[in-house]
């Protein structure tokens, strides 16, 4: 695939994590990865599957983070809020077997703390709720 030579201005949604950029493009539909081990880019059939594809690269990238502020999970349920030490940033990944992936990014550690409380709380009652 042939990528831009800087992609991050040409993508729609950047996410920055250590040492990885991931960068989405609509034109054509493509996640470019970029760190220090690798740079490879993948084309899809449309900007859907591009943008589903974008999130589940990300997110399952930040969970393998094993150094967390809190993490829970449960059947179908993975979250957990992490701080990135290069760039003072926390985030707040969760992957879940219902909504798919989602990450959000918050200013500092307090700030994530309590956005990964409520939405541990979210989830429970979600699950209650279909039971």
């Amino acid at each position: 695939m042939t990528v831009p030579h800087d992609p991050a201005h040409h993508a729609r949604l950047t996410v920055r994590w250590r040492d990885e950029r991931w960068h989405l493009l609509d034109d054509p539909p493509s996640v470019i990865l970029i760190s220090n081990k690798v740079s490879q880019g993948d084309r899809y059939p449309s900007p859907d599957a591009a943008e589903a594809a974008f999130w589940a690269g990300a997110v399952d990238s930040v969970l393998t983070e094993t150094d967390r502020i809190a993490s829970a999970a449960w059947p179908g349920v993975e979250i957990a809020a992490l701080l990135d030490k290069v760039n003072g940033r926390a985030l707040v990944a969760e992957r879940t077997r219902r909504d798919g992936p989602r990450l959000a990014i918050h200013d500092g550690r307090e700030e994530a703390l309590a956005a990964f409380q409520e939405r541990v709380r979210a989830l429970i009652k979600k699950c209650e709720d279909a039971a």
